[in-house]
């Protein structure tokens, strides 16, 4: 599985619940430096498979919330 498949499965299991997910979560979730997981959710936003909707406050700095279109 690439990593871009990874991203795209994680983003899809958090929204499963409901849950808008940040990159900071989910690089922890996957195990991953955070520059590879935003570079990967960057290319998929690009191919329209992700976009970001909202925002959620962590350690004090608004994140955007990414949702699987």
């Amino acid at each position: 599985m690439t990593r871009q498949e990874q991203v795209l499965e994680a983003v899809e299991s958090f929204n499963e619940q409901g849950i808008g997910v940040t990159r900071q979560t989910l690089a922890g979730a996957l195990t991953q430096p955070i520059n590879t997981v935003t570079a990967r959710v960057r290319e998929l936003v690009i191919a329209g498979l992700l976009y970001e909707e909202g925002t959620k406050v962590v350690e004090g700095r608004q994140r955007k919330l990414l949702w699987a279109a």
